[in-house]
């Protein structure tokens, strides 16, 4: 295993914890021979190791150690999934001391279960009661050293009881991300569930080797690739030595690899998987991983994502937030990060802050041309090439037409913007483009073009919109609301769910000691359906109707009836309200579903307006070299 080596607990290896540094050498050596070493593996309960009849305090010397609760008491198995209907309410890690009494007092039938489990391959010191009594005794500087430790750790545990950061704990303690080291995550808001970062990935290594949105949260969806963990069971399986590390500590997976899939059933995130290809005209097998695109120039799958929502962080910074306290900064579970989105990497902001600047720059130059078509046609003296000819002492007419001048330039030079914004499908497609750039930043380029192009068309035509020909300006008004409303209402509907999503499970856990589980579940099934079908824009009123009307005569009769079994008014009355909340939020789900369904086909929206845009562009165009040549 992955820790077999820490067996070997010594008074020196204790030594090197901060709660032991302060216990003399005779102590420690007291205790050590007074305790239990216990070898806790990854999802292993802590109620499956043998222990003895009387109450020991478990020191962590390695590893992570979670508390696992299961509320409707079932039997537990010796090793949880992620499916497990325990909660995970909190962790222990190095350093920390909790007690096992609670192995002792077996529930009854349908009452809470409590037990600890192994994050990550942790070493245990299980101290019996009188042997740690005994040394707390004689040394009572460190007694009360531990005292206050204990009080700290009971504080930070209650402090992440609130729903949110309760929700965002299991989460990270259910997925296992204690042991990763890399999350890469997308922000809903932003992707488009095109798909192009697998096809991308695909297309590069022969198979994709990751899943886009293994696992979803709040705004964001967290890829199934490789995470780096800490232990590296993966690396330590393989018999044949086809996995090493790299000198960025990568993991790479090399030519010796043979199909055996140790590697793929020990990694703990299922990050690596197994591909068949053929070779001395056999088919075999392979383990392949993500392994960040070692070897090239760039990550396939970000240079691929047209709208840059790929990120990749730490854990630490995606799932906590520095809190101070009087003891110095606390991490604690945060929600921040996928209720209000991620922001970007610190070595991204110069990039940020620059795009900041262009945009500014780019705007107060189409206002400056604006204001002088503006001024040329309705108050020629005041614009600039007034003041540029009367600094030149010349007293020529000043006068602004959209067929010569000034403004028969914007005309060319706004078309020809527009026709630039054809190049980023053209980049999909076209084998020497895809070279250049990034996906995302053709995508930026895509919408700048389409605004200043449609802006420059409009001072062309003088601001004269009410003939035939302002339908070409218009048109491309309308291209660009469409293409920019489209992407931002999919990126609400896409981060929306997921939130509908979070708050309904802060909501069960805020309202899990007052209701219950059962009760609930039971009276909820005459409500809206958790998971309807979604409906197209034809029906989707009705069924907005019919929902309302649904839970409306459920909630009635549930306040009359349905809980007449309840004899707490009190508990009726939260018991109704999380019903109430539970409906609202069903239905609302249900609505973003069909309206995410609907919003699919918005981009063939924007096709078709683009493709009548040019149509009325180039009849505006042949009309007026036919009328010059007149």
């Amino acid at each position: 295993m992955a820790h077999e080596a820490s067996h070997a607990v010594t008074v020196e290896s204790l030594r090197s914890l901060p709660v032991f540094a302060d216990l003399p050498s005779p102590a420690l050596d007291q205790l050590l021979r007074g305790s239990q070493v216990r070898q806790l593996d990854r999802r292993q309960r802590l109620s499956s190791l043998e222990r003895s009849q009387d109450e020991s305090y478990c020191f962590v010397l390695s590893g992570v150690v979670s508390i696992a609760l299961d509320r409707e008491g079932t039997a537990p198995p010796a090793r949880l999934r992620d499916d497990s209907p325990s909660e995970y309410i909190g962790f222990f890690w190095q350093g920390d001391l909790f007690s096992d009494g609670f192995l002792d007092c077996p529930p009854g039938a349908g009452e809470p279960v409590l037990d600890c489990m192994g994050c990550t391959p942790a070493t245990l010191l299980a101290a019996s009661r009188p042997a740690l009594a005994a040394i707390m005794a004689r040394h009572a500087a460190w007694s009360t050293r531990l005292k206050q430790q204990i009080a700290a750790s009971r504080n930070h545990f209650l402090s992440q009881q609130e729903p949110t950061r309760r929700l965002v704990q299991d989460f990270f303690l259910r997925h296992g991300f204690a042991s990763s080291s890399l999350v890469r995550v997308s922000q809903l808001d932003l992707c488009l569930d095109c798909n192009k970062c697998q096809e991308a990935c695909a297309k590069r290594h022969g198979s994709s080797r990751g899943l886009r949105a293994e696992l979803r949260l709040g705004r964001l969806a967290i890829q199934k690739v490789c995470r780096q963990c800490v232990d590296k069971p993966c690396l330590e399986s393989c018999k044949v030595q086809a996995l090493a590390l790299d000198e960025r500590g990568e993991i790479r997976i090399s030519e010796r690899c043979t199909g055996c899939a140790v590697c793929a059933r020990s990694c703990p995130h299922g990050a690596i998987f197994m591909e068949k290809y053929t070779a001395a005209l056999k088919q075999r097998q392979r383990a392949v991983k993500c392994d960040h695109c070692a070897g090239f120039a760039d990550r396939a799958c970000f240079r691929a994502c047209p709208t840059g929502t790929l990120l990749e962080l730490s854990p630490q910074e995606l799932f906590t937030e520095a809190r101070p306290g009087p003891s110095g900064s606390a991490r604690n579970f945060s929600g921040v990060a996928f209720l209000e989105g991620v922001a970007e990497h610190r070595a991204r902001q110069t990039h940020r802050t620059a795009r900041a600047v262009v945009a500014t720059l780019l705007f107060l130059a189409l206002a400056a041309v604006g204001l002088e078509a503006f001024l040329r046609r309705t108050l020629p003296e005041h614009s600039l090439q007034a003041a540029v000819l009367q600094w030149l002492g010349r007293g020529e007419p000043i006068s602004y037409s959209s067929g010569k001048g000034f403004g028969h330039w914007l005309g060319y030079i706004g078309t020809s913007f527009m026709l630039l914004t054809l190049l980023y499908p053209l980049h999909a497609r076209l084998g020497l483009l895809k070279k250049l750039g990034a996906q995302s930043t053709w995508l930026t380029v895509h919408l700048w073009v389409g605004f200043i192009g449609a802006t420059l068309v409009t001072c062309h035509a003088a601001f004269k919109l009410d003939r035939w020909v302002g339908l070409s300006c218009m048109s491309m008004w309308i291209v660009v609301a469409s293409g920019a409303i489209g992407r931002y209402l999919y990126g609400k509907v896409h981060s929306g769910i997921g939130l509908t999503d979070f708050e309904t499970e802060s909501l069960i856990r805020s309202a899990a000691s007052i209701v219950g589980h059962r009760r609930p579940s039971r009276a909820m099934r005459i409500l809206t359906p958790e998971h309807e079908e979604a409906v197209g824009s034809h029906g989707l009123l009705a069924v907005m109707l019919w929902h309302e009307l649904r839970d409306f005569a459920a909630l009635f009769w549930l306040r009359f009836a349905g809980l007449g079994d309840v004899p707490d008014r009190k508990t009726r009355r939260q018991i109704l309200q999380f019903l109430s909340d539970r409906a609202a939020q069903r239905r609302t789900r249900s609505y973003l579903e069909s309206a995410k369904k609907m919003l699919r086909h918005w981009n063939w929206v924007h096709i078709i307006l683009t493709i009548i845009m040019f149509a009325l562009a180039g009849v505006h165009i042949a009309y007026g070299f036919m009328y010059k040549a007149v």
